[in-house]
């Protein structure tokens, strides 16, 4: 079986040339151990204001909800809660990278465990609103019952 848990993004972020970075879709590919192309890039032609509802449907489809959780904290805060709270769980987070774009790392207790960026841009600061975000992918059973 193939290991698709640490791939990287197809796109890197370069919307002034009219290219959407895929980090998103690439960190949902790592966590579900799928092919990257296999998931949806819904932010090909720039930001979508369906993207939380086509994300939904099509992980609905598969049996999967997101669950988010938004932080104001330091990041060291956010990831040292995790690792207390959710020890040995892998969950995306979302925050700025080193290249001044918001971004998408894979993330497991306190530390970064795959980083999608072409350029391993990792996470520096909250995302441009502010905040850290952690989004868990869960089977919809275990959370609609």
């Amino acid at each position: 079986m193939t290991d698709y848990r640490f791939q990287k993004q197809k796109y890197g972020h370069d919307p002034d040339r009219g290219i959407w970075g895929d980090c998103h879709r690439t960190a949902i590919a790592c966590m579900l151990n799928m092919p990257r192309d296999d998931v949806p890039h819904f932010h090909e032609n720039g930001p979508d204001p369906e993207f939380n509802r086509k994300m939904a449907e099509w992980l609905a489809f598969r049996g999967f909800v997101i669950a988010t959780f938004v932080f104001r904290d330091d990041l060291d805060v956010v990831m040292g809660m995790m690792a207390q709270q959710n020890p040995g769980a892998r969950y995306m987070l979302l925050g700025t990278s080193a290249t001044g774009v918001d971004h998408v790392v894979v993330a497991r207790d306190d530390k970064i465990e795959h980083d999608p960026s072409l350029k391993d841009a990792g996470i520096v600061g909250p995302c441009s609103q502010g905040f850290y975000w952690v989004e868990l992918i869960v089977p919809i059973t275990v959370a609609y019952g």
